[in-house]
C-alpha cells in the first residue's frame, strides 16, 4: 500500500532520491536499496541528494525507505523547507 508523505517530509525526500538514483518508479516504503539494484556508487548518489550529513554508512543500517527516514527524523527531525 502506497501512502502519501507530507511535502518535504523525510519519507517522501527519501523515495523520491531512492526512484531516481535507481530508475525505479515502483518503489515502496519497505523496499530494500540494496535488493532493488542500489550499490556503494548509487548509496552516495542517493546520499548527497537526501541530506548532505548523510552516512553512507546510515543507508546500509536504514535499508528501507520507511527506516531510514524514520531514522532521519529523529537524528535530526523535519527536514528543511525545500527552496524556491
Amino acid at each position: 500500500v502506497r501512502r502519501s508523505a507530507a511535502p518535504g517530509s523525510w519519507h517522501r525526500i527519501v523515495v523520491e532520491a531512492w526512484r531516481d538514483v535507481l530508475e525505479a518508479d515502483h518503489l515502496e516504503d519497505h523496499d530494500d536499496f540494496f535488493e532493488e539494484g542500489g550499490d556503494s556508487m548509487k548509496a552516495i548518489r542517493a546520499m548527497v541528494r537526501i541530506d548532505p550529513r548523510l552516512r553512507v554508512s546510515d543507508l546500509y543500517r536504514h535499508r528501507t525507505a520507511a527506516a531510514l527516514a524514520a531514522h532521519l527524523t529523529e537524528t535530526y527531525g523535519e527536514p528543511p523547507a525545500p527552496s524556491s
